[in-house]
């Protein structure tokens, strides 16, 4: 038996209606799935130490209370969902391909724009502060990441949380409870289940009205097309095309077998900032899963609309030279390719390269063979195995 609390459903949105004295949220939709997570993390309270039961609660609240400002705001300034989104620029692919450093190359490039680490930490202004100012934002955003490199430090080496820089945009749409970002700090394993069937209309509609709202913040890039990036995307790209008109796609690609190894490792460091300790090879056998499922996903849609504007870029490509794969990119989405562009871009990768580091992961931690991996991603190593053969899979890598 825990020693822990359990989690309460009522008792969180309560606690969120406090902080904010505000009690209408946009839509309930979010109810059924958190209500499943709550369940499925109350099954896993074993396994949590202190402060990581402390941990979940608040982020819980916290999307809450960001749903709840939004809300409010949008009600007094209507005007917000009449902001028109140029269309954006989705990185999609397995996680641990390589997305994360491509979708920071490309925002040092300013031809995007970026949702930064600290926006999407806290889309809504706190009380008392202008819609654009940062400040008490950018200090929960530091508070947080300083409780990562504290308590969790090697998850930094796998994928580094940086307060000013780009960032995935999954806190954002993490609010409606139906995406898996939070299987990366509590195994909810019972959830990811539920929310695989969901339809996910909402959450991208979601998406779109928080791309909106921060954009009313901070409009002085208005004009340009947001540069999206979340590896839980893989597979849900009729959702985004029907909610973001005009979408373009890239699509990064590596062998699985060792994405999973990769991936494994950074979810066991992550893990840290809540568990108690960490059954890899569980986890390998549901990342094997969603995985490939998403995959098949991909592949399918890619089948049934063969027009679809998407450009394929391979994981090498983008670790060992960053500069013609930005070029690409460029010409793909019709931006100038300038001196003071490529010289920005330059800069950040010479920088990425100093702060290089190792995100050590081992192949036999993996709760299956490569074998198997091959068998249940065989329709993608047949389509695009070309762009990621490889002579023999290497137990590190570098920070992206």
């Amino acid at each position: 038996m825990s020693a822990h609390q359990p989690l309460s459903v009522d008792a969180l949105i309560a606690r969120a209606r406090r902080e904010t004295g505000l009690q209408e949220f946009e839509t309930r939709e979010f109810l059924p799935p958190l209500r499943k997570f709550i369940e499925s993390v109350n099954q896993s309270l074993d396994q949590l130490h202190e402060r990581g039961r402390v941990g979940i609660e608040d982020r819980i609240v916290r999307l809450l209370v960001n749903h709840l400002r939004m809300h409010a705001d949008i009600i007094a300034h209507p005007q917000i969902r009449s902001e028109v989104l140029a269309p954006p620029a989705a990185i999609i692919g397995l996680p641990r391909t390589g997305s994360t450093k491509l979708q920071r190359l490309l925002a040092a490039g300013r031809g995007f724009q970026e949702l930064l680490m600290w926006q999407a930490y806290n889309p809504a202004p706190f009380p008392g502060t202008g819609r654009g100012d940062p400040a008490p934002r950018v200090k929960a955003a530091v508070e947080f990441v300083d409780w990562m490199n504290e308590s969790a430090p090697d998850s930094q080496r796998g994928h580094r949380v940086v307060v000013d820089s780009v960032e995935e945009e999954s806190h954002l749409i993490e609010q409606l409870f139906a995406t898996p970002t939070t299987i990366s700090f509590v195994p909810a394993y019972s959830w990811c289940r539920y929310i695989e069937r969901l339809d996910k209309s909402g959450m991208y509609a979601h998406l779109r009205t928080c791309l909106q709202y921060l954009q009313w913040q901070f409009p002085e890039r208005r004009a340009q097309p947001w540069l999206l990036k979340y590896p839980a995307n893989l597979g849900n790209e009729s959702y985004i095309s029907r909610v973001f008109p005009g979408v373009r796609y890239v699509v990064t690609h590596r062998d699985p077998f060792p994405v999973l190894a990769s991936l494994v490792a950074l979810i066991a460091a992550t893990r840290k900032l809540h568990c108690r300790s960490e059954d890899r090879r569980v986890f390998s056998r549901w990342a094997l899963d969603e995985f490939s499922s998403q995959m098949e996903r991909h592949l399918a849609w890619r089948d049934a609309h063969p027009d679809a504007q998407a450009l394929d870029v391979a994981f090498d490509d983008i670790v060992d030279d960053g500069m013609s794969v930005a070029r690409r990119i460029h010409a793909f989405y019709g931006l100038d390719w300038t001196g003071a562009v490529e010289a920005d871009i330059r800069g950040w990768l010479a920088e990425n390269e100093r702060q290089r580091d190792r995100l050590e992961y081992r192949l036999d931690d993996l709760g299956f063979t490569e074998a198997e991996c091959r068998e249940r991603f065989s329709d993608y190593y047949r389509r695009y195995g070309a762009l990621f053969q490889r002579p023999a899979a290497s137990s590190a890598e570098p920070r992206h």
